[in-house]
């Protein structure tokens, strides 16, 4: 009789490690993208809430067209965009960048409200601590659901 080795059931352990940790590896991918969108959608509405505090009122039309538009994934990039303005509401752009009317002088009448509305949102909302605090966020409710 020749000599056993357990070199077959080693070899077929590693095999069964190397295939948990790809699933592993594909698992916290797919939970990390999940993230980042949770995080993204987040940002966004907090975004919005602060530009709408800071778009001027008048009649409400502008703040009535602001809306968040859907995720979208350009490779390993996850995007979104707030925007105002629509048929009814061709202004916004002008009323943003404080452009000169031709219908009146711009009178704000609310304090805190004007131009760059959106601008100034994404300046208070979009920093490095907060991307950070929300997305960390993010991955925590990732794994408590996991």
């Amino acid at each position: 009789m020749g000599i056993r080795t357990t070199r077959s059931s080693v070899n077929s352990n590693f095999k069964a490690v190397k295939k948990k940790l790809i699933s592993y590896h594909k698992e916290m991918e797919r939970a990390s993208k999940e993230a980042m969108e949770e995080a993204l959608k987040e940002i966004a509405q907090e975004i919005f809430a602060k530009s709408q505090e800071y778009a001027p009122m008048d009649e409400g039309h502008l703040r009535e067209s602001a809306k968040i538009h859907e995720i979208q994934w350009e490779g390993n990039v996850v995007k979104t965009s707030i925007s105002y303005g629509n048929e009814k509401v061709n202004y916004a752009f002008f009323v943003h960048e404080d452009m000169p009317s031709a219908v009146s002088p711009k009178k704000y009448t609310t304090d805190g409200t004007g131009p760059k509305y959106l601008q100034r949102a994404v300046e208070e909302i979009f920093t490095d601590e907060n991307v950070r605090k929300v997305f960390l966020k993010a991955i925590k409710n990732k794994r408590g659901r996991t």
